[in-house]
């Protein structure tokens, strides 16, 4: 009969150990689980931290997202003033790569039926490049910025038709159109180029806007 009782009591205390191993390891999960959860709102935020990136990204976009600034005015401090009609030469060590001239900033009275925004003025820009030793070189509105008299940026605008563009080899050269949304009455402009494809200078062309002739 002792035995009888040494053995029920074994069987209890071994039975009991089992129990408190099972909770020791439900409890390491739980506090796994509950140190994984703040890792993963970490990622959520670094998520939501992204957000103003994709946005700031956004803002100028097909007007030259790279000098224009998360609050909608271009950053543009050292750009070297030129005249519209003026050839430019952009080089890269020493090297000529292809030539650029702004052939005209006006304003047109072309529209395009299908955008609602409906500017009070739209602002074209004719711009002509020719290659010179720049591989399958690419000029378009994302080298581009203007600025109002504000100082703020305008939003490109889509003229059907007008702005299509291509690469070109060395040798070719190629006149291309873009367009921006001019919000304001004022017509005092400042067109902004930054030879991306080159040696990344900016180049300011100040303007009083006139209707195209």
């Amino acid at each position: 009969m002792k035995k009888y009782y040494k053995y029920v009591l074994l069987g209890t205390v071994i039975a009991a150990l089992g129990l408190t191993g099972c909770g020791s390891d439900s409890t390491t999960d739980d506090k796994t689980e509950a140190t994984a959860t703040p890792t993963q709102e970490a990622a959520n935020e670094g998520d939501a931290t992204a957000t103003p990136t994709d946005e700031a990204a956004s803002v100028g976009v097909g007007e030259g997202a790279n000098m224009v600034t998360t609050d909608g005015t271009v950053s543009a401090e050292n750009a070297k003033e030129n005249e519209i009609g003026k050839e430019i030469t952009i080089a890269k060590d020493g090297k000529e790569l292809y030539t650029i001239t702004i052939d005209s900033v006006a304003l047109t009275k072309d529209r395009n039926d299908f955008d609602e925004t409906q500017p009070n003025q739209v602002v074209k820009v004719t711009y002509t490049y020719k290659n010179i030793a720049a591989d399958n070189l690419l000029i378009d509105s994302y080298s581009f910025a203007l600025e109002d008299k504000d100082k703020k940026a305008c939003n490109s605008y889509a003229l059907v038709g007008k702005d299509d563009t291509e690469p070109i080899p060395a040798g070719e050269s190629l006149t291309r159109t873009i367009a921006y949304a001019l919000d304001s009455a004022d017509k005092d402009v400042t067109l902004y180029y930054n030879a991306t494809s080159g040696d990344n200078s900016i180049y300011a062309f100040p303007i009083t806007v006139e209707e195209e002739k």
